[in-house]
């Protein structure tokens, strides 16, 4: 499970006081393409009602694209943001921190962050720069943009500031494509060059490996490490 906490002002000041609000994010139905279950509670609305985002492709993209949607469902009823109008003094936060912790199992005891975020706004009001940290892929920070809304949604200018920070749009991006390598034969098996795999499913993959102590094949002088394709199928079904 994925657990996303927003707070109100920077990094080193996140406690408690200042929690704006989680989004949960669970599998319904674990696989190459996943069902997820998402509940997002606001500190000024509560607990909003259950959205599930179907068919996403796993270990295609950054967690903050799984994170985007599932808040654009859950606020707007759709994978899309809804435009806005242009508002001459809209509302505006000065700092939204969030952040994105894995829960094996929903449990607190091993979590570990996996994603951080940071939306500064400028010194011109309703101007923002956001920053996007991922465990994998690093760092993503947009360019200036400007959300005007009439009442401030902290979930929403998080969503849409991912939007400018991964894909420089103001507008909801397509889903990402999942990337199968392509497998071929060796030593009579099918196998999957390492060094094929692109990430974020790179990393995901070595970890999974270590993890359930899979060897990797077919590794020598002339030819990169391989994993048999059927346990690089089992990785993108089961690893979490």
């Amino acid at each position: 499970m994925l657990k996303v906490f927003l707070h109100n002002g920077p990094l080193d000041t996140v406690s408690p006081f200042n929690l704006l609000g989680r989004l949960d994010i669970g599998y319904e139905n674990l696989d190459i393409h996943a069902d997820y279950k998402a509940i997002l509670t606001m500190s000024t609305a509560g607990e909003l009602p259950p959205v599930r985002l179907l068919g996403y492709p796993r270990w295609t993209a950054s967690v903050w694209d799984l994170v985007m949607r599932t808040i654009a469902l859950a606020l707007h009823g759709e994978e899309a943001f809804p435009a806005l109008d242009f508002v001459r003094r809209g509302a505006f936060a000065q700092q939204l921190t969030a952040i994105v912790q894995h829960w094996p199992d929903g449990e607190e005891q091993g979590r570990s962050t996996v994603g951080t975020a940071q939306i500064r706004m400028l010194r011109k009001r309703c101007r923002y720069v956001a920053t996007f940290e991922d465990d994998i892929l690093g760092t993503q920070t947009s360019t200036e943009f400007t959300h005007t809304p009439d009442v401030l949604v902290p979930w929403d200018l998080v969503a849409r500031a991912y939007a400018w920070a991964g894909h420089g749009r103001a507008s909801l991006p397509p889903r990402p494509s999942l990337y199968m390598p392509i497998p071929f034969e060796q030593d009579g098996q099918v196998v999957v060059a390492l060094d094929t795999v692109k990430e974020p499913a790179r990393t995901g993959l070595h970890r999974w490996m270590l993890n359930k102590g899979v060897a990797a094949v077919g590794a020598t002088a002339f030819s990169c490490p391989c994993i048999k394709e059927a346990d690089y199928v089992r990785f993108l079904q089961k690893a979490i």
